[in-house]
């Protein structure tokens, strides 16, 4: 290679911002691998315009012209031999977030491409990136002090400062105290409400992208990585002054990303920052951004709605989450997950006590405690949602995960203690009894045992509660002039005579609510106008969707795709973080099915249970969770 010889790279706009300039670098006597491999400083590319200036002007011509021809940002490789310009290749040019949406709306504005090419254009999941703080997309984390410690699943989007604390108890003292704060667990779990409210962002040692930290992060808009296999949780004894006796610390311990690499230790109180976008995990804080202020993709909104052919509707139940839900422009719920209505301290006691019941008299005294509760819940979502859909998923998960659990716990089991004793007490039983009912409940495998519609037919009087809740919440605001439109769904239904067994409660509680209401105020002509439908998220029930369909209370019918997908592949989608990478690397798997809906497998049995379930029943609504 001559000294004159110049290998370079470049992009006909700006990849990070997507300002519109000739953006890249080059090197003299160089290959074109050593300008991307970072072995070498390089010049900006505009330099170029000093050292050969009517090369450059050759090369900014191609540049325009190539944008022009394949009207998208290009990547460019080029080389300069003896003042002769050779362009060597050039491709789509990857771009962040900011920059794809800020380049499609000026290619737009440039009469290059059309509105709908825009929408098309844009990756989906980038999307994310604007809904929550992210990391600065101008400053590099290691150029401010930050360090790259580990990293995991991107379980919640958005981005995180705060002191590293590993119990829920720390975390509720440092929001007391206005500090931020890193909640750092082995797992959560429905226990884990007040330390999840307490801390900004969460780091879970297990765990996937559909575990209880991820979901109730991703509900409350906070980051969250999980599955950080690089980290461990320990209890190490502190070495203690002369006199003193030793005591016990908990900290976190990091194995290096590279072999023999040094392990990092960090303790409660130092300040760390995740990433939910990407799972990163640094030692330090990193500046973050609010992205959604972004002109450009409130622009690209409008044009989303302008075209749209489907609705988009919210999964939230707290009012701040609906708040949200409705700012960035949903047009109703298509999902209220009643079990996370009693996460709250006081609900979550009442809701044990019930759970533990041991006669159904007992069990009907706690519901009837929880009515009022459920009732005025459902009643602030109506009053929020007036004349919009608004779709109640019945309980559904197994009910052992609501009772007090040991689970890594050992710096914590005085806590375990004491709510053990506090249900036992509420319930006027012995400790050993309380405890003995919670065993009771355990099961091999919970995601497959006594859960969703089957809790409905086993303890009736639990979806008898909550559809009376619906309805009297649905009659009382209807009495204040709001408009109603509720929708009940049965959840992990795989049967058509299941539904033919729940129907009729759902039925009956309303003649009941009605009947009351009708007895208080007079028959003022108030008619809930409320529909029935079903979770298709188990394969039998896509395989029998025609029968389900074709039962005469079912009006719509939901994809449950997390469930589905589980049951589908036979993955336990809190424990694929242990393989699904080497998946991904081996191209077994070209992205990870809890994260991209699997089109060849799943989708496909999500196509033929639509098709059965529209031939059995052409007015059948259809929707994807």
């Amino acid at each position: 290679l001559k000294e004159i010889n110049i290998s370079g790279v470049a992009f006909t706009r700006n990849p990070a911002t997507g300002e519109k300039e000739f953006y890249g670098e080059y090197l003299n006597n160089a290959e074109g691998e050593d300008v991307v491999a970072g072995i070498r400083t390089p010049m900006k590319v505009s330099d170029l315009h000093l050292e050969q200036p009517s090369v450059y002007d050759q090369l900014s011509h191609i540049e325009r012209l190539l944008e022009r021809h394949y009207r998208d940002m290009q990547d460019i490789e080029f080389t300069i031999e003896n003042g002769v310009l050779f362009i060597l290749q050039t491709r789509r040019g990857k771009r962040t977030a900011i920059a794809s949406v800020r380049i499609a709306v000026s290619m737009v504005q440039e009469k290059l491409i059309t509105e709908r090419d825009a929408l098309m254009r844009i990756d989906p999941y980038q999307m994310d990136f604007f809904l929550h703080p992210m990391i600065d997309p101008n400053c590099a984390p290691e150029t401010l002090g930050a360090k790259l410690v580990g990293r995991g699943l991107a379980a919640s989007a958005g981005a995180a400062s705060g002191k590293l604390v590993f119990s829920c108890e720390a975390a509720e003292e440092y929001k007391r105290n206005n500090i931020n704060c890193i909640l750092c667990r082995n797992e959560t779990s429905a226990d884990d409400i007040g330390g999840l409210n307490a801390a900004i962002g969460v780091l879970t040692i297990h765990g996937g992208v559909t575990s209880h930290a991820a979901v109730v992060m991703r509900g409350m808009g906070k980051p969250a990585v999980t599955g950080a296999s690089n980290m461990s949780i320990q209890t190490i004894t502190a070495t203690a002054k002369e006199g003193e006796p030793p005591s016990s610390v908990t900290v976190m311990q990091l194995t290096g990303e590279r072999p023999n690499s040094p392990a990092v230790i960090l303790h409660q109180g130092d300040l760390i920052t995740i990433d939910g976008s990407s799972g990163k995990v640094y030692l330090g804080e990193v500046p973050t951004v609010i992205a959604g202020r972004d002109a450009n993709y409130q622009t690209l909104l409008k044009w989303a709605d302008k075209y749209k052919r489907m609705q988009v509707l919210i999964n939230a139940e707290t009012m701040e989450d609906l708040q949200k839900g409705i700012a960035m422009g949903g047009e109703g719920v298509g999902l209220v997950r009643t079990e996370h209505m009693f996460f709250e301290k006081s609900r979550l006691d009442l809701f044990r006590q019930m759970i533990l019941a041991s006669t159904p008299q007992e069990r009907c005294d706690c519901l009837t405690k929880m009515l009022p509760m459920q009732q005025e819940a459902f009643a602030e979502i109506f009053r929020l949602m007036p004349s919009r859909q608004v779709t109640i998923r019945l309980l559904d998960p197994p009910l052992h995960e609501f009772l007090p659990k040991r689970s890594d716990r050992d710096s914590e089991s005085f806590t375990y203690e004491q709510e053990l004793l506090q249900l036992a007490t509420a319930l006027g039983i012995t400790l050993d009894v309380c405890l003995s009912r919670i065993n009771a409940l355990k099961e091999s495998n919970p995601m497959l045992g006594f859960r969703g519609c089957r809790l409905s037919i086993v303890y009736p009087e639990i979806t008898e509660m909550q559809s009376r809740a619906i309805f009297g919440a649905a009659l009382d605001c209807m009495k204040e002039g709001i408009i109603v439109k509720p929708q009940i769904m049965l959840p992990l239904i795989c049967s058509d005579h299941e539904v033919s067994l729940i129907v009729p409660i759902i039925r009956n509680a309303y003649s009941l609510v009605s009947e009351q209401y009708a007895s208080v105020y007079g028959d003022q002509g108030f008619r809930v106008d409320y529909t029935i439908g079903c979770m298709l998220e188990v394969p039998r029930a896509c395989l029998r969707a025609d029968r389900i369909a074709a039962e005469k209370h079912v009006d719509f019918v939901s994809i449950g795709t997390n469930d589905l997908t589980q049951l589908v592949f036979g993955f336990s989608r809190d424990d694929t973080q242990r393989f699904m990478s080497t998946y991904l690397e081996q191209h077994i798997m070209a992205k990870d099915p809890f994260v991209s809906l699997d089109v060849r497998g799943v989708g496909s049995l999500v196509s033929y249970a639509v098709n059965k379930c529209r031939k059995a029943n052409p007015a059948i609504k259809v929707g994807v969770c």
